[in-house]
Formats: structure tokens, sequence, C-alpha cells
């Protein structure tokens, strides 16, 4: 019965070994923190300061890895490259379907005061453009295929509303809400889809405010990105990290942290608050085939 139970157990371990999977993380072991600089410089400060808060919290080091885009942040958690991440809904949603991961908490928008946002379709204030069908052969700056606002809300109206096949848009991709609002402030594109507080996080766009327009906005509402760890992260710490992340409101306040001018803060994660994309992403599918 022991020689069973001890190749059962020499079993097990090779299968995990063959599969890549990471041992738990011990005290030592530095906290891989991964993101996506969705609004270049806004985002890339905005996240070195939850790290650094972070950090100091947890008596830990954490190394932080600024994905310039989407498919990436989603390839390095599948392959254990990070231990945690904050997720915009799309690449939540995606990770969650082939990764175990554990939902902390959701961001707190400063600019907003929610953790909701809209998507919006901008054109220059001096486009001749009333409507969606205006746009007819235009080219349109998107930011990427797995950007919600960026790409996937704006893209599903304007198929709705006839532009598809000889009147469909053309297209170029930027990685970034900010590049892309730039490709039309350049001329480079007609319009930009993006979100709709772009210009209260991006202070380099925020000068530019009134050279745009708004053409379309969704009536959709989209929820707020996710602050996940991997099932390598063991319990004890992910409890310590949601309480700092939770705790992020009154530091700030009590300036015992800097002022993060992307995130008030943070709130419980709750799964739930995703239903409505998931059901939404799931008839666009459905639609496809």
């Amino acid at each position: 019965m022991q020689r069973y139970c001890l190749a059962l157990l020499i079993f097990t371990f090779c299968v995990s070994l063959s599969l890549g999977a990471k041992p738990v993380m011990t005290k030592d072991d530095t906290l891989r923190m991964g993101c996506v600089a969705f609004a270049k410089e806004a985002t890339s400060k905005a996240f070195r300061q939850i790290r650094t808060f972070l950090a100091k919290g947890l008596g830990r080091d954490i190394k932080l890895t600024l994905y310039p885009s989407y498919h990436e942040v989603i390839h390095d958690l599948a392959n254990d490259n990070i231990d945690a991440a904050v997720l915009s809904p799309l690449v939540y949603l995606n990770a969650r379907s082939t990764c175990a991961l554990n939902t902390l908490a959701y961001g707190i928008y400063r600019s907003s005061g929610g953790f909701t946002y809209k998507s919006v379709i901008l054109v220059p204030r001096q486009s001749k453009a009333k409507k969606l069908t205006d746009l007819a052969g235009k080219k349109m700056a998107y930011v990427d295929i797995m950007s919600v606002s960026g790409y996937v809300l704006p893209k599903a109206a304007l198929k709705n509303a006839g532009l598809s096949g000889k009147k469909k848009m053309k297209a170029s991709f930027h990685k970034n809400h900010v590049d892309a609002v730039l490709a039309v402030l350049r001329g480079k594109a007609d319009a930009v889809s993006t979100y709709d507080i772009i210009f209260k996080d991006s202070k380099k766009l925020a000068t530019s405010r009134r050279k745009l327009r708004r053409l379309w906005t969704s009536n959709f509402v989209i929820p707020s990105d996710a602050f996940v760890t991997t099932k390598r992260v063991p319990f004890g710490l992910r409890k310590k990290l949601r309480t700092l992340l939770l705790s992020y409101f009154a530091a700030q306040d009590k300036e015992e942290a800097d002022r993060n001018e992307l995130y008030e803060g943070f709130v419980p994660g709750d799964p739930n608050l995703y239903k409505d994309l998931q059901q939404f992403m799931t008839e666009m599918r459905a639609k496809r085939r």
C-alpha cells in the first residue's frame, strides 16, 4: 500500500511538471504583476503607484511588467509568467476562461467616481458626419480587438448601422486609447473608438478635447478593470492583497499613498458584475455562425 501511494505521488508530481505547473509562492518569492498600459503614460504611472503601495504594505518585492497589448498579458497569465494582473473587461473574461484566477477587486475610476464607463465614437469637430452611416468608407482608429470600448461595441454598432461589405469602414489599430485618439487629431483617421472618460484620464489629450465631438455613445455600460491573481498565489497572500486594495481609498485620503489619477480605489470583486458583458459576447459569437 505504501509503495502504491508513493508511486501515485511520484506520478502526480511528474504530471504537474509535464504540464508546467508552478509551485505555490513562498514568503521570499517576488510577486510578479502585469498590467496593460491602455492609456499610455497615465496608466503606466497609476500602475507603478499601485505596485509601490502594495509592495510596502506586503513587505515584499513586486516586479511590475507593463504590456503594450492585451494579448501579451493573457499569454503570460496562462504560462505562469506573472502572478497578479489588472485586467480590462474582455481581457478578464478571456483570461478567466483559460486560466484559474482569483478575482480580488474592481477599480473605481477617479475621473467618474464609479466602476463603469461607456464606449464612444469621436470625430473631428469640423467633420460633416452627423450619424454613423456618414462614416461609410471612412477610416476608423481602433484600439485592439480585445478592447470592449475601443473595438467590440463600436464595431457592432457600425455593423448594425449597415456599415459592412462595400460600405465597411477602413480600420487601423493602435494598441492603446491615447494613440488611437491621436490618429484622428493628426488627420490619420476620420473617427476613433475609445472610452468616454479618456480625456479625464490622459493629461496629454485633455487640451485637445474641444477638437473632437461625440458621434455615438454606447447604451451598454462596461464594468471596470479587475485585479486578479493566479492559483500560485497562496490564500494568505491573496487575503492581504485584497485588504490592501480595499484600503486604497483611505490610504490616498490620509496621504499614506501617492494620489492615483486613474484609480480612486478598489471595491470587492464580484464576477457577477460581468454577466451582461459575458451574455453580450455570447450573442455576438452566435451571430457570426
